[in-house]
């Protein structure tokens, strides 16, 4: 309540005392636990909450490469100036054909509505009690209505996850592996990798313009699918586009190092984060609530979470390069065949996760190690060819 009402009002001292009181109890769970559980560090004990065996280190080298490789591609497509006809995008988009086109494209996605549905909240999520009831949200924003298409793609990863468990461990804790990251990587994956993928809107562009014909009668498709992977510094996590979303999870991650290895003061911390996004993405927040307050993460204590946002995504990437090796995925976007890409997923992943951790479950399903080389490919190639490439 006091990290909303700071928000609202654009006031970080309402909050601050208790934001200092939760991370000092942080400070005195780890600090007493951390050695009982063989952690040395205060933060590598919060991260393992949330990806078991998963330290510092290893999240250290994915942000390191995403700083060295990423950063710089992102500065020089934002210097290239690129031109997009995205006019209609500032138009509202009627919430009740927005629903409509969301529940068209449920049809095709291998979410099972016999066993959950789909309803309306004012944040996204996906929850259920078993494979067998999987239930999620999803929002309809006039102002920007392609978020909410891309939201209900990244929550549907969510559920056919949750569908495609073990269904003889449902409704127990092996039911699903506590890996943020690894849940991650399958909303992600279905939310970039396929309803993010190119022949994806070819497919289903004509539908949206059928229920907006005035809004798009000049939008060509490809036009639209430029506008859809509009690159720009932005201040807001959640409306970040894909290439620029890790560098705000990399901002978070740096400050939680702050405030546990650094043990940076509380009043400092909205400075720093201004500072980081300047240094990163050249610009500056005008209010808190464009800076450090507009996540709710901290506020319930959920320090260590956001590096799995990242992992996720990554994950997401080298999923798709080893599933390529099995599946021509362009072929069962346009075939209407998704459920083949799930039937690979619920094999390799799904139905093991509650029986391995993160790391043993990632090199079992590629193979290999968690390596974020595929994740820098995966965003340069894509975005070289649709930006750079004259």
């Amino acid at each position: 309540a006091n990290w909303a009402k700071a928000r609202k009002e654009e006031d970080f001292n309402i909050f601050k005392p208790y934001l200092e009181k939760m991370i000092s109890l942080n400070k005195q769970i780890s600090h007493c636990l951390k050695e009982s559980f063989g952690f040395t560090s205060d933060y590598d004990f919060h991260l393992d909450y949330f990806e078991r065996g998963i330290k510092m280190e290893d999240y250290d080298n994915l942000f390191e490469v995403i700083k060295s490789e990423l950063v710089p591609f992102i500065k020089e497509v934002l210097d290239q100036n690129i031109t997009y006809n995205d006019d209609f995008m500032k138009q509202d988009f009627e919430q009740e054909k927005q629903k409509e086109f969301i529940n068209y494209l449920i049809s095709f996605f291998p979410y099972d509505e016999t066993k959950g549905l789909m309803k309306e909240s004012t944040h996204p999520f996906t929850w259920g009690t078993s494979c067998n009831d999987v239930r999620f949200t999803v929002r309809y924003p006039k102002h920007i209505f392609f978020n909410s298409f891309m939201a209900a793609a990244h929550e549907m990863g969510h559920a056919v996850h949750a569908q495609g468990g073990n269904e003889k461990y449902s409704r127990t804790k092996l039911h699903l592996l506590r890996s943020a990251g690894i849940g991650e990587s399958q909303s992600r994956f279905y939310e970039n990798h396929i309803a993010r993928r190119e022949v994806f809107w070819k497919k289903h562009y004509p539908k949206l313009k059928e229920l907006f014909p005035e809004k798009l009668k000049d939008i060509s498709y490809q036009d639209f699918y430029k506008v859809i992977h509009k690159v720009k510094s932005s201040f807001i996590r959640v409306e970040a586009d894909e290439l620029t979303y890790p560098i705000h999870v990399l901002i978070r991650y740096e400050i939680e190092k702050a405030i546990f290895i650094d043990n940076v003061p509380i009043e400092k911390l909205p400075s720093l984060w201004n500072q980081k996004m300047k240094d990163y993405l050249g610009i500056t927040p005008s209010s808190d609530s464009e800076g450090i307050l507009q996540d709710m993460h901290w506020a319930r204590g959920g320090f260590g979470y956001f590096p799995s946002y990242a992992l996720g995504s990554a994950l997401a990437a080298q999923i798709e390069h080893k599933m390529s090796e099995d599946l021509n995925i362009d072929e069962c976007v346009e075939n209407n065949e998704l459920d083949k890409v799930n039937n690979w997923l619920k094999e390799r992943i799904h139905t093991h996760a509650g029986f391995k951790l993160p790391k043993q479950l990632i090199f079992d399903t590629l193979g290999e190690d968690f390596d974020p080389k595929y994740y820098i490919k995966y965003l340069k190639d894509k975005y070289t060819k649709l930006l750079l490439t004259k």
